[in-house]
């Protein structure tokens, strides 16, 4: 009797752990109610309107969802999915959802409200916390935003149409989380906040070094056939892309093994880092600067470098902040002789705590060891970027550094084509990142991209368009408002950026459009300005009006008409605000004049009522006129009254091979 019960039982459990692995199997692959990311703790609807919610089941089930005063239920399709549509709520929160099929699924801290797409590439993607360090510091510690909320779709590029995103999900702006998030998308959210007090979502969208096809669906980019999208070959050479980037990583690995080798001061023993160490052969190298600049041409290897600072009494014992900029590419740094911080990428901007115990008066010695495996090696920065803090008192470090170089190498193995860069493919982050969020109600989009396409202006002047339209037919939610930012000035971007920036004011003729400048608030040596509060109060000033239907002016002044008046031409303008005016009173600057032989040469310009009269004495017969017609035009004073800079413009349209 006993033998039975005990079979009984066993057979018991053996049937039910079948029974249970079976369920369990069936709702975790399929049957559970599942959601995209983008639905979830903390979100925030667009208020106004209809509200897509939507996600997958299993085939036939039954899917209820409660919010508010509204409850809709609905059956999964034969493919799984689901979707109801919620009737138009106005602002409020926060608010909790119930959704019910096999499981329960219950969501909190839901706010209604507007909801902006921030995209674009690394301008719009450059969080808060990279931003001038003493602003960042202050605008984290003070973001308590709870009805701001926002969400960062990360990167993952697809050559197909993704079903959702790959994010964390919804957060409440505070100092922890916001710090990683979008600075322009968080100053332009934050304004619109302040004004309007209802609550705020920011979805961002954004992937440093991309291209606007990249941002387009293949159906969008119809009428482009110079992007091919045959993705099979596209995978095919992503694979072979892949390959030889694991084979560079590889070789990378040995040759840094091998450069290790040859640093002179670890294989004499010697301690370089030491306080002490004779440097009477070292030479000297001034800082901010590369290397290749200056007497290490060509070199790839091991440099090391030595800088003394003064510490008064009063410094003495307190902890000291370095700034060093960027370093190029991997650094230990040491002080005193003991190693404070060391980072392995040149794109991060070095900042290292000195502990108050290794911070004497007198003499302080800061030793940097510097490894090369690209094109250039040393720190890249202003003068302004590399110094000690004490307290609030700066110490420069700038200036000249003593240096001693390693043995060179000539190994050095080439690093593939785009073995690290963006992936390049059209339409794969448009397949990505914004094709799965399409159901998602949105406000309207924010946008700061061209950068990586100032090389194809005149392709971009109907790309930009068409990615505009492409956008708003996915949608399916009408022409929704579209922002932008104008390229900032930058040193480096030649005579495309102009006619880059020509492109864009012209996408201005797409409906429902508005753009933002930041032609004088750019940074000479960073393509990556700082100032995105200012690009973000901007733009939002632009929302205000094109958007919330605010009477106020929210442009500078923009090019109108030319007349020509003997040996002048005079020229008018719209958004003039209660005037045009020169910053500071002081003289007009950026204009340039030219007559038939296409010869610009700089003009004087002066302000008459409503209008601008330019003027040279070097062209009597002029016919043309530019203005900011630079890549980096500096000491901007044209404004309005407003406090907006003139939108930079030329009143001919000859080809770019005039200056």
């Amino acid at each position: 009797m006993k033998k039975r019960v005990i079979t009984f039982k066993l057979t018991f459990r053996i049937l039910a752990g079948f029974l249970m692995f079976y369920f369990i199997g069936t709702f975790n692959s399929y049957a559970l109610v599942r959601l995209p990311k983008l639905v979830g703790d903390n979100m925030v609807l667009q208020r106004n309107v209809s509200l897509n919610i939507w996600g997958w089941a299993d085939k036939g089930e039954k899917v209820t969802v409660k919010f508010l005063n509204q409850e809709l239920t609905t059956v999964a399709d034969k493919d799984g999915n689901w979707s109801v549509k919620l009737l138009p709520i106005k602002e409020g929160g926060p608010y909790e959802m119930i959704l019910t099929g096999k499981n329960v699924i219950k969501l909190y801290n839901i706010l209604i409200g507007d909801v902006w797409l921030c995209s674009g590439q690394s301008n719009m993607e450059m969080a808060l916390k990279a931003i001038s360090i003493d602003e960042a510091r202050y605008e984290i510690e003070n973001a308590n935003y709870p009805m701001i909320h926002f969400l960062n779709i990360e990167k993952n590029p697809s050559y197909t149409p993704s079903d959702d995103v790959t994010t964390t999900g919804w957060t409440e702006c505070k100092p922890q989380t916001v710090r990683n998030f979008s600075a322009l998308g968080y100053f332009f959210g934050r304004e619109l906040y302040k004004k309007y007090q209802i609550p705020i979502g920011l979805i961002e969208a954004a992937y440093g070094g991309s291209s606007a096809e990249q941002w387009t669906s293949a159906e969008g980019l119809k009428e482009f056939p110079e992007f091919d999208t045959d993705f099979k070959k596209y995978i095919l050479n992503d694979k072979q892309k892949t390959e030889a980037k694991k084979k560079y990583e590889s070789e990378l690995k040995l040759w840094l093994s091998e450069v290790e080798k040859k640093d002179l001061a670890f294989r004499r023993g010697e301690l370089w880092n030491d306080n002490n160490f004779d440097t009477i052969d070292w030479k000297k190298m001034l800082f901010p600067g590369l290397w290749t600049d200056n007497v290490l041409p060509g070199f790839d290897g091991i440099v090391w470098f030595r800088k003394e600072l003064e510490i008064t009494k009063q410094q003495a014992g307190k902890d000291l902040v370095l700034f060093l900029a960027q370093i190029i590419d991997k650094d230990r740094t040491w002080f005193n002789g003991l190693e404070v911080g060391a980072l392995n990428f040149y794109t991060i901007n070095r900042k290292y705590v000195v502990p108050g115990h290794l911070v004497k008066e007198g003499k302080n010695v800061i030793t940097i060891r510097m490894i090369s495996n690209s094109w250039a090696g040393g720190i890249w920065g202003v003068n302004d970027d590399i110094y000690a803090l004490s307290g609030d008192q700066k110490i420069s470090l700038a200036g000249e550094w003593l240096f001693k170089s390693s043995e060179s190498t000539t190994n050095l193995p080439k690093q593939p084509e785009a073995s690290y860069e963006v992936v390049t493919y059209p339409s794969t982050l448009y397949n990505s990142a914004i094709h799965p969020i399409q159901k998602y109600a949105i406000k309207g989009a924010i946008w700061y991209q061209g950068e990586s396409n100032a090389g194809m202006a005149e392709q971009y002047g109907k790309l930009f368009p068409a990615m505009i339209a492409d956008w708003r037919k996915q949608w399916g939610i009408g022409n929704f408002p579209f922002l932008f930012v104008q390229l900032a000035n930058w040193g480096n971007g030649g005579n495309n950026w102009p006619l880059l920036r020509e492109a864009q004011t012209k996408s201005l003729s797409s409906p429902n459009t508005g753009m933002a400048l930041a032609i004088d608030i750019g940074d000479t040596k960073d393509i990556h300005p700082k100032n995105k509060k200012e690009v973000g109060r901007r733009l939002a000033s632009v929302a205000m009006k094109e958007v919330y239907n605010e009477n106020i002016i929210c442009y500078g002044p923009m090019y109108q008409s030319m007349a020509i008046e003997g040996n002048k031409i005079r020229i008018k303008f719209n958004n003039l605000g209660s005037g045009l005016c020169s910053l500071r009173s002081e003289p007009l600057t950026n204009f340039t004049i030219a007559g038939d032989d296409k010869n610009f040469v700089p003009a004087n310009a002066f302000l008459e009522g409503n209008s601008i009269v330019v003027v040279s004495d070097k062209v009597s017969k002029p016919v043309a006129v530019r203005y900011a017609w630079h890549t980096d035009p500096q000491g901007i004073t044209f404004y309005n009254f407003i406090g907006f800079p003139a939108v930079p413009f030329r009143t001919d349209n000859w080809t770019e091979q005039t200056k």
